[in-house]
């Protein structure tokens, strides 16, 4: 099937192999607005706490417990949060002061309620089910989040180097378009609380298969721009510009269907199905329009044999990485700075919330990051074709520290959609030519597994950022300064990406 469409942009003319190339962004980050960061996190966590309430006994002991940890405290209002609730405990405790009993010992107050106030008795251990199921709920997210992770972590670089080997990365990446797909609009069958071990294994799936397709996707890049340095950072651009449009688009379609339908459960799964149609319809272009490089594949060897060649070239990439200097400190460099990056995105809904932006007002930042960065990934590339990809990288670790100091002084709703702004400007921009700029570094018949490779670097990273931000709020019992550790990571990120060169050579295998 032949595709004739061209389209110049910044002085270059891309064909369709290339357009589409960078259009399989449209596809797939309808998954990562969507799936990854708002509707199924929530949709989850509510039937987790749904699931785990409904096991829940009435168990006096550890509701006394959950009750004493801030019974005396100035935050009983925060903890318990519901005033009527609140109300009717005080009423209670000046009732039990009048008989003179003492209404500051947790446990005796607990007992007289149960004794005297049934309905009160019920509201707080309700209150304490809450408490304990959004906790579990949270937990198990995490766990799944993290169990999908480490899978990644070890299989990325493996399977980039079978792809290579058996020059199979479209192969590959459809396969994973198809996984992802499937799993993503199967969620669609998650219909109730005793289903999320489903959920889960659907989730996990396609987790996977996003973040794998994502490593073929990337390898790719190097087919389609022929190797071309100024070619690469404009492609890898454009994909990450109009995925935030394509993204952004889809989010606001789910949201579209979730409001005006009454039954919130069943929007939000039939947004799962939109988001699989989605991703299967738009990667149609990539899937046929894009062709891979083919490598010298000798058909004759057995499984056995295209395995263990494929763990030979892996090892042999390892060491040639080691023996590159400028590929190790860009690693190290990226390591640093795409962390704090990732740590910021983490971190600043939970920021917004505690500053008492509802969740209408968080979708809307996050929409608004969507659709700022779409130009601002394009000017990134703009930029790095004046300046250099390097110093265009350099630029946006300078926005980005700016945000981890502003951070610190943030108190108003208004200077956190500035932030929010801030992290659109440079948010598309650092992480495409991140990976345009690793494709300077990368072997043309050992791309697959260098981009597996660079994943794997990526899922290593995210460990470093929230454990920093942790350790320092945590022995200071100051937020702000967790946010402004991270300009640390900035700073040191940009101290090395100095030390690289502006146009690095290709690593020798």
């Amino acid at each position: 099937m032949g595709c004739r469409f061209k389209m110049r942009i910044m002085g270059y003319v891309f064909d369709c192999e290339q357009l589409s190339w960078a259009f399989y962004d449209w596809a797939n980050s309808g998954y990562s607005t969507v799936i990854t960061t708002t509707v199924f996190p929530i949709y989850f966590q509510n039937q987790m706490e749904a699931f785990i309430k409904g096991r829940l006994g009435e168990d006096l002991g550890k509701v006394r417990e959950w009750l004493s940890q801030f019974w005396t405290s100035n935050n009983i209002a925060d903890k318990i949060g519901d005033e009527d609730l609140l109300k009717q405990i005080n009423d209670v405790k000046s009732s039990m002061s009048a008989s003179g009993l003492n209404p500051s010992d947790a446990d005796k107050f607990l007992q007289y309620v149960k004794d005297n106030n049934p309905n009160l008795y019920h509201s707080i251990v309700e209150k304490w089910k809450d408490h304990v199921s959004s906790a579990q709920a949270f937990a198990t997210l995490s766990l799944i989040n993290s169990i999908g992770t480490a899978i990644m972590v070890v299989l990325a670089p493996i399977i980039g180097a079978l792809a290579d080997t058996l020059s199979g990365k479209k192969k590959f990446l459809t396969f994973f378009i198809l996984t992802g797909a499937l799993s993503s609009a199967g969620l669609y069958f998650f219909t109730k609380p005793d289903l999320w071990v489903l959920g889960a294994t659907l989730y996990v799936i396609s987790a996977i298969s996003f973040a794998s397709a994502n490593v073929f996707y990337d390898s790719l890049l190097l087919d389609v721009s022929h190797g071309e340095p100024t070619v690469m950072d404009i492609l890898s651009s454009l994909g990450y510009a109009v995925g935030y449009i394509g993204g952004g688009i889809l989010l606001i379609l789910s949201f579209i269907v979730i409001m005006i339908m009454p039954d919130k459960a069943l929007a939000s799964r039939i947004s799962f199905v939109m988001v699989g149609a989605w991703w299967l319809l738009f990667s149609l272009p990539i899937i046929l329009f894009v062709k891979e490089r083919q490598t010298d594949y000798d058909h004759k060897l057995s499984v056995g044999e295209v395995i263990g060649k494929s763990f030979g070239d892996l090892w042999g990439s390892l060491k040639a990485l080691a023996k590159s200097r400028d590929a190790l400190l860009f690693i190290l460099a990226y390591i640093l700075y795409i962390d704090g990056v990732s740590t910021i995105i983490k971190l600043s809904a939970g920021y917004g919330k505690s500053l008492g932006l509802g969740t209408t007002a968080l979708i809307g930042a996050i929409v608004m990051v969507q659709f700022v960065a779409f130009p601002f990934a394009l000017l990134y590339a703009y930029m790095a074709d004046k300046i250099g990809a390097k110093k265009s990288i350099l630029v946006a670790i300078g926005v980005y520290t700016f945000i981890s100091v502003w951070g610190y002084f943030l108190d108003t709703v208004w200077e956190f959609w500035i932030m929010a702004f801030l992290v659109g400007t440079s948010q598309g921009g650092i992480q495409a030519l991140s990976r345009s700029f690793f494709g300077r570094f990368v072997p043309d018949e050992r791309s697959a597994q260098f981009y597996g490779l660079m994943s794997f670097t990526g899922k290593f990273a995210a460990i470093w950022g929230p454990l920093l931000v942790g350790i320092v709020t945590g022995t200071t019992n100051n937020q702000r300064l967790g946010i402004l550790s991270l300009s640390i990571m900035f700073l040191l990120g940009a101290a090395i990406m100095l030390m690289v060169p502006d146009e690095p050579e290709k690593i020798s295998v």
